[in-house]
């Protein structure tokens, strides 16, 4: 059998697992987004994905509250992460107990997230270039 069509299956797996990755992040966005409304007043902190289509990233967001005169806006700002796959609760700033918890709770489900959405797209840019020189060969 061909090489080619052993890494279009490869590859193909791989595009699903990082949907159900991305699935996945969607998920726990909306268990904490809910949780977090039923325990804080107000919530100034949250995750979500980030360049879903190509290499995954799950950040977490400060929300700023601005008043204009149309109304109260949030823009969140992005948290960096630094160069591991785990967000330090130092980076987070200021933060109460709820949102301390919460943060607990969650993170180490999105620091492996994050680990296998990084290891998923190394895979699948490797596996693509393999298959173009395959496909050029005609194997």
């Amino acid at each position: 059998m061909k090489i080619s069509v052993h890494l279009k299956t490869l590859l193909d797996q791989l595009k699903s697992d990082h949907a159900e990755l991305v699935q996945e992040v969607r998920d726990l966005q909306i268990a904490y987004t809910q949780e977090a409304r039923q325990t804080i007043k107000c919530l100034y902190r949250s995750f979500g994905p980030r360049n879903e289509a190509t290499r995954l990233r799950v950040d977490w967001y400060r929300h700023e509250f601005k008043t204009t005169p149309s109304g109260r806006k949030v823009r969140p700002r992005r948290i960096d992460t630094g160069k591991s796959y785990n967000q330090s609760i130092k980076f987070m700033g200021a933060i109460d107990l709820q949102h301390q918890q919460l943060f607990n709770r969650y993170e180490p489900r999105l620091a492996v997230i994050r680990e296998l959405a990084d290891r998923n797209a190394d895979s699948r840019k490797i596996i693509e270039k393999h298959l173009a020189a395959a496909e050029r060969l005609g194997q």
